[in-house]
C-alpha cells in the first residue's frame, strides 16, 4: 500500500513538473529545460554554471545508470561458470582460482566495452537527444505492456 502511494506521489509530482514547464515554455525545442535556457540566454553565467553541475552530476552518476545491464550481464557470467564447473570440473578444484581470475577479467572486459559502446554512440549520432526520446519512448511502451 505504501508502495503504491507512493508511486502515485511520484508520478504525480512528475506529471506536475511537465505540465508547469510546458506552460511556462510552450516553445521548447529540447529534452533538456537547462539547456533550452542556456540556449535562450547565453550569457547568463548561472545557467551555465547549471549545465556544468549538470552534466557533472551525469557524468558522476554514469556507473550507477550502467548497473542494470551490468548485473544482467553479470549474472549470465556466473551462471556460465558454474555450468562450466559442474560439466567440466566434476572433483577437481585446481582450476576454480583461475576460472574466477578470468570471470573477473570477463566482467571489466564487459564494462569498458559497454562504455566504449556509449562513447561510440555518442560520437556517432548527430542528434543524440532525438536517439534517446526514441529509445525512451520505445522502452516506456514496453514496460507499460508488462503484467
Amino acid at each position: 500500500r505504501v508502495l503504491l502511494a507512493s508511486m502515485f506521489s511520484l508520478c504525480t509530482i512528475y506529471m506536475a513538473m511537465g505540465v508547469v514547464v510546458a506552460l511556462g515554455f510552450p516553445d521548447i525545442d529540447s529534452g533538456s529545460v537547462s539547456a533550452f535556457l542556456a540556449q535562450r540566454d547565453p550569457s547568463n553565467r548561472w545557467l551555465a554554471m547549471v549545465n556544468a553541475m549538470i552534466g557533472l552530476a551525469i557524468l558522476c552518476t554514469f556507473p550507477l545508470q550502467m548497473q542494470p545491464a551490468l548485473m544482467v550481464l553479470d549474472k549470465q557470467r556466473v551462471a556460465h561458470r558454474h555450468h562450466h564447473n559442474r560439466h567440466h570440473h566434476q572433483g577437481h578444484r585446481h582450476g576454480c582460482s583461475a576460472w574466477a581470475a578470468a570471470g573477473a577479467v570477463r566482467s571489466v572486459a564487459i564494462r569498458f566495452g559497454l562504455v566504449g559502446g556509449c562513447v561510440l554512440v555518442v560520437l556517432l549520432v548527430p542528434e543524440l537527444e532525438l536517439l534517446i526520446a526514441l529509445l525512451g519512448a520505445l522502452c516506456q511502451a514496453s514496460l507499460a505492456a508488462l503484467p
